[in-house]
């Protein structure tokens, strides 16, 4: 994979982590031909992305793979032999890579390539050439909709260091806080998916920051994890309003599958819910 030097611009702030450092959004350029790539990433470096590029979807694979900071794919639907829709196929059967948004690009963006975006997973399709706009704005979309973002709140810095890396390789985006009071404001600041907190933590501790979370945010799942949980119950904690519950020492991957878990659950139950409508006005 080819990296694409970004010679400046904006960071992004959705990933800020305890030393101050900010990560900015990687896109993934995977184009057939080279003109193409070149002004896509001359346009999103402008915008102040990260691009790195694959010269065909085998090949991309295989670097999205082994990259966990890319936060989107820009891929060309005209690639041969089919290989766009392997890919597609390929990212659709991976628990880690279906947290990556792709962009299907095209020429000409015939109905089957609509089709195709809708039938294997792709996020939307993006007509080639496009306006600078156009772009900023697709990817934007892409990437809101992609890679969901966990708060951690342990006021041991070991712990953050160790789920925030975990949560990064199973393309997660995390956020850190040393505490329950620092978690609110980060909270107020950045989108918030899903939270991952500590029970015993000095000033507020976990089971009030639970219970604070689901009186205003009883959307966001909250998973406790704790070595020592004093006089509260696994009962008394999920009864609490929890969504898992973990005792420290606990097996990363089963934290992980209770965290893809609820989050589908969440996400499922926010897509049942009725819209709200405009009552019609009444006469008198």
């Amino acid at each position: 994979m080819s990296d694409i030097v970004n010679k400046g611009g904006p960071k992004r702030t959705d990933n800020l982590y305890d030393n101050g450092s900010m990560l900015m959004t990687k896109v993934h350029l995977i184009q057939r031909e080279e003109i193409i790539q070149n002004v896509l990433a001359k346009s999103l470096q402008q915008f102040g992305y990260d691009v790195v590029a694959s010269p065909n979807p085998k090949i991309g694979r295989k670097d999205l793979q082994g990259d966990p900071d890319i936060d989107v794919v820009l891929l060309d639907y005209h690639f041969p032999d089919n290989m766009t829709i392997e890919f597609l196929k390929a990212a659709a059967t991976d628990r880690r890579l279906q947290q990556v948004p792709i962009l299907l690009t095209c020429r000409t963006c015939e109905n089957c390539v609509v089709e195709a975006s809708r039938d294997y997973g792709a996020v939307g399709v993006l007509a080639m050439p496009a306006e600078d706009a156009v772009l900023q704005r697709k990817v934007e979309q892409a990437v809101a909709s992609g890679k969901r973002q966990v708060l951690v709140v342990d006021d041991e810095e070991v712990i953050r260091d160790i789920l925030e890396t975990f949560l990064r390789l199973e393309r997660f985006r995390a956020l850190t806080a040393a505490s329950g009071d620092e978690a609110l404001a980060l909270m107020a600041e950045h989108d918030v998916h899903a939270v991952i907190s500590d029970i015993l933590m000095p000033g507020m501790n976990g089971m009030e920051l639970l219970v604070r979370i689901k009186e205003e945010r009883p959307e966001i799942p909250v998973i406790m994890i704790t070595g020592h949980a004093g006089r509260y119950t696994p009962e008394n904690i999920l009864s609490s309003g929890a969504d898992g519950y973990f005792t420290k020492p606990f097996k990363n991957v089963e934290l992980i599958a209770t965290l893809r878990k609820v989050l589908h659950a969440k996400s499922h139950a926010a897509r049942k819910l009725p819209r709200r409508t405009r009552s019609a006005p009444t006469g008198s």
